[in-house]
Parts: C-alpha cells; sequence; structure tokens
C-alpha cells in the first residue's frame, strides 16, 4: 500500500550528512507501525545501513534489525541532546504535541518499557475525564518534559485518571 509515514519534520537526514555506526537512529516497523529507537550497526560500502532497534512491545526479545538504503524513508537521525527514558518517570507531567489538534497538550507517563514512553493526555476542550492515549519512543519530537503550569495540569491529570480508572487503558501491554 501507499500509506503515508508519519515523518514529521525529521523526515530528512539533513544535508548528505554520512551515517557512522553508532549514530542513533529511529526506523519504522511496518509490523508495530510506530517509530522505533535504534543505532546503526555497520555502514556498507554499498551504501546499505544495518540498523538494530527496540521494537514498542514488552517481551524479552524486543531488538529487530534490519537493512535499508542510507536514503530508505523508513531510516531517520535522532534528535541529538533530546531527552531519552532516564529522563521521564512514571507519573511525569509531560506535554504531548497532538497532530489532530496541533497543540501541546497536558498529561503524564503512564508507563514505561526500555525507551518508549506510555502517554496520557487531554486534548483541548475534552472533559475532564476524557483521556487520549499514545505510545512514543522517549526521544520523540511529540513529548516533552512539562514546565510550569503544564507539569501543575499534568500532576492533577495523573492523579485524576488514576482515580477514574483510565490509567489502566493506557497501561503498557502486560504491566497489568
Amino acid at each position: 500500500s501507499s500509506k503515508a509515514l508519519p515523518m514529521g519534520p525529521r523526515a530528512s537526514r539533513g544535508s548528505g550528512e554520512a551515517w557512522s555506526a553508532g549514530d542513533r537512529v529511529e526506523v519504522w516497523s511496518n509490523t508495530h507501525q510506530a517509530w522505533c529507537p535504534g543505532h546503526v550497526e555497520e555502514v556498507r560500502a554499498d551504501n546499505m545501513i544495518s540498523v538494530a532497534f527496540k521494537l514498542p512491545i514488552e517481551e524479552p526479545d524486543n531488538m529487530a534489525s534490519k537493512c535499508l538504503p542510507a536514503n530508505h524513508s523508513h531510516l531517520r537521525r535522532a534528535m541529538v541532546g533530546e531527552q531519552g527514558a532516564a529522563e521521564f518517570t512514571k507519573g511525569a507531567a509531560v506535554e504531548v504535541w497532538s497532530n489532530s489538534s496541533q497543540a501541546w497538550c497536558p498529561g503524564y507517563v503512564h508507563g514505561i518499557t526500555q525507551d518508549m514512553l506510555y502517554l496520557a493526555f487531554r486534548l483541548p476542550g475534552s472533559k475532564a475525564d476524557e483521556w487520549s492515549q499514545k505510545q512514543l519512543p522517549a526521544t520523540h519530537k511529540d513529548v516533552r518534559l512539562a514546565s510550569g503550569a503544564a507539569r501543575a495540569a499534568g500532576s492533577r491529570a495523573s492523579a485524576a485518571s488514576a482515580a477514574s480508572g483510565i490509567a489502566a487503558a493506557a497501561a503498557p501491554p502486560g504491566s497489568s
């Protein structure tokens, strides 16, 4: 199928930058319909890139690898200097970008599995008990630690959703 990938502003690798072993990347998983955090294992002479990446599943064997052309649309650089999973904690207040609302929304981290975050957040104009959910790599551009008023809203959100049972719906697979 010719389904468009959710690329965003990091769709390209930049102005012809060469790949190097160890580069942090995100790899598109057709099976899971998600960008997965990983790294370049090898840059081959035929311009093929061997990558290893973490699948968005909670299983002991959640690593995968594939070999892609250097300019493939399923391979992009991870943002350097962004937060990693270590900077997020369960219950932490976050802001989550909503593509449909084109806005940063207050929310919280419901669960963490390695570098994947399970998020609950409120869309603009939603009722107090209406929660949206998203699963993203910790380095994804669409999630950031909250600050100021957003942090307070996220903390209230975490407590309110836990009380209403919504938290269970946002749980990582196998965490209940």
